[in-house]
């Protein structure tokens, strides 16, 4: 099944259907790409009557929404504008369900890591990093900095 980053990241609830049936398939937070979950019961009926056998599900993260996963980091390109990188400044960065103001320190080159303490998936290392890069627009505008 494949899930999103957010989903992953903030938690989810699908409903799928197995055998004319619908269940509810909980994903927690920070459930990792390739996870089996496990629905016990809930497979094939069993040979000559017997019990019914386990349902397994293997999780697929997909990227989306300009997320992307290595490990247990999550991975955002945010673009900052030319003023901002030269004169220092305050970026929004949008993290899953919600967003958070960073400082861009003076003189900060395009590509920049920064690291977001506490904001990677729920399970273990909880550090996210943020990939800063440059918005470029007419070379006039910018030529006096």
């Amino acid at each position: 099944m494949e899930v999103s980053v957010e989903d992953v990241y903030l938690g989810a609830t699908r409903q799928i259907s197995v055998n004319g049936q619908k269940l509810n398939l909980k994903i927690k937070q920070g459930t990792a790409d390739g996870q089996v979950l496990r629905l016990k019961g809930k497979g094939n009926p069993g040979l000559n009557g017997g019990e019914a056998g386990d349902l397994l599900i293997e999780i697929s993260i997909v990227p989306g929404s300009g997320y992307e996963l290595k490990g247990r980091d999550v991975y955002l390109e945010v673009p900052v504008d030319v003023y901002t990188a030269v004169l220092g400044g305050k970026v929004q960065v949008p993290v899953p369900g919600s967003a958070l103001q960073l400082t861009i320190p003076e003189g900060s080159d395009s590509g920049r890591l920064f690291r977001l303490k506490g904001k990677g998936l729920p399970v273990g290392k909880e550090e996210a990093v943020c990939r800063v890069t440059f918005m470029y627009g007419s070379r006039s505008r910018y030529r006096s900095i």
